[in-house]
This record gives structure tokens, C-alpha cells and sequence, in this order.
């Protein structure tokens, strides 16, 4: 073998390799694209299965939004005609109950004012007899009604305090019902 055609062989075996190598790549880029393709088309249709199970959950939640919503709203209803009824109650109870015990201190201020006629009436006319009682013994114990009985008064020079204490030459007077008697004391006596 010369070495021209052992470099035309090797040149033959390179062009083997190379039309292979073309060939290969031309191959993997058409598999590649392929795959790509393939792979677009199925996230094109996981995208569209995506997008229609979103709407759907959206609009399911959505439903279910307003059902709450709608409920809530019964309840809210409900529950503030409830609370009007047992306040509308309550109001009645407070207006009756207000009511009785208006009446109840009523009948207890006109049985404590009846009770308080009753009793200043009694204190006054316990009273009135013993300002009559005191009235008869000031009138029985005043001088011209004892004087009237037979007593009399007696002064010494002008008192009535000396009288025990009188000696001879004091002037005495005497004072009864109806007379003045004046006189000088001439002896006087222990008893």
C-alpha cells in the first residue's frame, strides 16, 4: 500500500465518519425538535386543562361565596329580628314591672301618709290634753286663784326672800285676794 492510498483510505473512512456525523446530527435535531414540539403541544394542552379546572374551581368557590353570603345574610336577618323580639320583651317587661312598682309605692306612700294622719292626729291630741292639763295646773297655780282660795302673799321690805330672815321694824306687806295690808314687824319668835 503507497501512502497516498493509505491517505485516500483514511480520507474515505473520514468521509464515512463525517457523512454519519451530519447524518447523526441532522437526526438528533430533527428528534429534538420533535420532542420539543411534542412537548409544546402537551404543556399547550396541560395549559388548557390547567386554565379550565381554574375557571372551574373559580366559579365552584365563587357558587360557594355567594351561598355563604346568601346564608349569612338569613342568619344575620334572623338573628337581629330575634334580638328585636326579646328586646321589644324586655321593653314590655321593664314598662310592666315599672308600672307595679309605681303602684306598689303608691299604695305604700298613702298607707305611710294615712299612717302618719293617724299618728300626728293621736300626738296632737296627746299633746293638746297635756297643754290643756298644764294650762288648768298654771291656772290653778297662779297667784290671784291661789289668793282667791284664802292664801296670801307675804313681802318684807318689798321681797318675797326675805321673809324667814325678818326682824323687828321691817315693814311687812300683806297681799290676799281683794286687800294690800301693810304693818311693822314688832316682836319676832323661833318656832
Amino acid at each position: 500500500i503507497t501512502p497516498t492510498a493509505l491517505a485516500n483510505f483514511v480520507l474515505a473512512k473520514f468521509d464515512d465518519f463525517n457523512s454519519r456525523l451530519l447524518s447523526s446530527e441532522n437526526s438528533l435535531a430533527f428528534y429534538a425538535e420533535k420532542v420539543i414540539q411534542d412537548k409544546f403541544l402537551e404543556i399547550q394542552n396541560l395549559s388548557g386543562i390547567f386554565e379550565s379546572d381554574v375557571k372551574l374551581l373559580l366559579q365552584s368557590q365563587h357558587h360557594s361565596i355567594d351561598n355563604l353570603s346568601r346564608a349569612l345574610e338569613v342568619k344575620a336577618k334572623d338573628l337581629l329580628k330575634r334580638d328585636n323580639e326579646s328586646i321589644s320583651n324586655v321593653s314590655m317587661n321593664i314598662k310592666y314591672l315599672t308600672k307595679d312598682k309605681i303602684q306598689e309605692g303608691r299604695h305604700v306612700v298613702n298607707n305611710l301618709s294615712l299612717k302618719l294622719k293617724n299618728t300626728s292626729s293621736g300626738f296632737y291630741s296627746n299633746q293638746n290634753q297635756k297643754l290643756n292639763s298644764f294650762t288648768d295646773k298654771v291656772k290653778l297655780l297662779n297667784p290671784e286663784n291661789v289668793l282667791k282660795r284664802g292664801y296670801s302673799i307675804t313681802r318684807i321690805n318689798g321681797s318675797t326672800d326675805g321673809v324667814s330672815s325678818a326682824s323687828e321694824g321691817d315693814v311687812v306687806e300683806i297681799e290676799t285676794f281683794d286687800k294690800k295690808i301693810e304693818s311693822k314687824i314688832l316682836k319676832t319668835s323661833k318656832k
